[in-house]
Order: C-alpha cells, then structure tokens, then sequence
C-alpha cells in the first residue's frame, strides 16, 4: 500500500513517520483506512487522487460538478 500511495504522488503521507515500534497501532490503522479505499473506491488510491485532483482544478476555475443537476424533492411519505 505504500507503494501505490507513492505511485499516485501521495508519499507524504507517510514521509514524517515515526520510527519502527512508534506509534505502530496508528501506522496499521491508517494502513487499514488505505486499504479499504484501495478496495472500495473505483480505480483505487490512483482513481481517488485523479478525481480529487480533477475537482480542484475545476474549483479553481469556477466551475461546479453540480451545475447541470435539477434539485427535485425525493418521492416517500409526508409526515405531516
């Protein structure tokens, strides 16, 4: 999982990490939330930094991911 954050421009995460046997149980629980991302997102660390970086750079030039989108009240129940 290093390598891949690494590969997708994302090593600073881990450039500041303590020694070995330092805040180990950190280490892995991060790892773990790395992994599941690996696992769940589409393209993986690569496809999330992609879109990440596609967003800002669509911010950055005034433009909304959401601007075609109609907001419509959900169909369901009233409880009123």
């Amino acid at each position: 999982l290093g390598t891949t954050l690494i590969g997708a421009g994302q090593g600073h995460l881990m450039a500041n990490w303590p020694p070995p046997g330092l805040h180990d149980d950190d280490k892995r629980r991060f790892l773990s939330q790395v992994a599941a991302l690996q696992a769940e997102y589409p393209g993986g660390i690569e496809g999330y930094v992609a879109k990440a970086r596609e967003l800002l750079v669509r911010a950055r030039h005034g433009l909304s991911s959401v601007d075609n989108m109609i907001a419509e009240p959900p169909t369901g129940f009233s409880l009123e």
